[in-house]
């Protein structure tokens, strides 16, 4: 798998901030001892009556940050894609941290999958062009969750697209890793970069690594570098963010035809 390192060079300008509804959805069971829980989220419309692709967006330990309830959501729906923002910490009552990491984990994938049911059941939605985005731990579940579950039955939703930032790829194994199409966005200075660089190599990914930039580089609050529980160093990079989204959006516009 060839890797593509990016020169950052560039800012980036934030637009007004769109609209979100608060909804809430059932979350997915992706076993017969799942529990049911009730889970909070924002949509995000783009303007007309669609049906439009949709995007489901896996937030960081940290929740619902500027990133994932503006930033990214304004971005999108510039684009014309409906979001869904799902808030697996609040919802389920964690407080914001990754402990117990598996726990989370399995959480959020089955909060992934109860949001893909629903925007797929929503008129305004094209049930056949569905992505999702994950960030940290997000991406981490998309990773090693989402990525090595077997294709679901027949008739109902699939994500057609994942994308995954600043996430681990530890337990990415060749053979328990499916088919649907992965974007990994690898910053330099990230403890999990050399993992995901190797599995890349050995695994059906498209995996871009930025130079110099740190975990956490899209989130604007971060102004000075500090660490995330696990040691990563986290910094705010307004260029490699626009970068980033530059690569979203071409990754989407092929995988959601």
């Amino acid at each position: 798998m060839r890797i593509s390192y990016f020169i950052i060079v560039g800012s980036l300008m934030f637009a007004p901030a769109v609209g979100a509804a608060d909804i809430q959805f059932p979350s997915g069971k992706l076993e017969s001892s799942d529990s049911d829980v009730r889970i909070s989220g924002q949509v995000f419309k783009p303007e007309g009556p669609g049906p439009h692709a949709a995007v489901v967006l896996l937030t960081t330990c940290g929740g619902l940050s500027q990133h994932v309830t503006r930033d990214w959501p304004q971005y999108l729906v510039d684009l014309g894609y409906v979001v869904l923002v799902v808030d697996t910490l609040g919802s389920r009552g964690y407080h914001k941290g990754c402990r117990p990491m598996r726990d989370r984990f399995a959480a959020q994938a089955r909060d992934a999958y109860g949001a893909l049911d629903y925007l797929a059941s929503q008129t305004y939605v094209d049930a056949r062009r569905l992505a999702a985005i994950g960030f940290s731990l997000g991406a981490i579940t998309i990773n090693e969750i989402v990525m090595a579950r077997a294709p679901r039955p027949a008739g109902t939703a699939e994500f057609k697209a994942l994308a995954s930032l600043y996430g681990r790829c530890r337990d990415m194994k060749p053979g328990t890793v499916g088919n649907t199409p992965l974007l990994q966005i690898i910053p330099e200075k990230d403890r999990y970069a050399p993992d995901c660089i190797e599995r890349s190599k050995t695994i059906r990914m498209e995996a871009h690594v930025f130079p110099g930039a740190y975990h956490g580089f899209d989130q604007p609050q971060i102004t000075q570098i500090r660490s995330d529980p696990f040691g990563n160093p986290m910094l705010y990079d307004s260029a490699a963010t626009e970068q980033a989204r530059a690569l979203v959006r071409a990754f989407l516009e092929k995988n959601l035809k």
